[in-house]
């Protein structure tokens, strides 16, 4: 916490535990933007589809938007909570808790749309599953965090719409 003088020590211990939580999500951000790049440079030829192109622009504009809602300064590529981060309620937030992903996912689904085989679907699979357990991180975080942050869990999706 920010009351801690500047020379505190974390027990080692504790220093452990916050060398694997970190670890943990580069991890989750290296699997995710590797997966994605993956998928684009096998699905690339699909954006020249007018259904994909639009599936995808519009997910980029999603996109684009929960950044500008969010404020560059709160974002953050990995599962972690910057210092002095503030929870962001407005926008596509007050919807859904992680509109980033959301964004992603639609991106994604536009790269696959309409070439569905076993290996995009496996790839489309598992990069929804990495931005779940990333959503799911730092949820944990925002809990820990901020004591509204359930209430906020009860009046939002946490990934898509009306939906989950």
């Amino acid at each position: 916490p920010l009351s801690r003088p500047l020379n505190y020590r974390l027990p080692f211990f504790a220093k452990i535990t916050l060398m694997k939580r970190k670890l943990y999500s580069y991890i989750l951000a290296f699997l995710q933007y590797t997966l994605m790049g993956l998928l684009l440079y096998i699905n690339a030829k699909q954006l020249k589809d007018e259904v994909s192109f639009i599936i995808f622009f519009t997910g980029l504009i999603i996109g684009i938007y929960a950044v500008f809602d969010n404020g560059l300064n709160n974002f953050r590529i990995i599962s972690e909570i910057k210092d002095g981060a503030r929870l962001v309620t407005h926008g596509l937030y007050s919807y859904i808790r992680h509109p980033m992903y959301f964004s992603v996912i639609v991106m994604s689904f536009a790269l696959i749309v309409n070439k569905i085989n076993l290996t995009n679907l496996l790839l489309f699979g598992l990069i929804v599953v990495i931005l779940f357990l990333k959503a799911k991180k730092e949820e944990k975080l925002w809990s820990e965090k901020t004591p509204s942050y359930k209430g906020y869990i009860k009046n939002t999706k946490m990934m898509i719409p009306f939906l989950l």
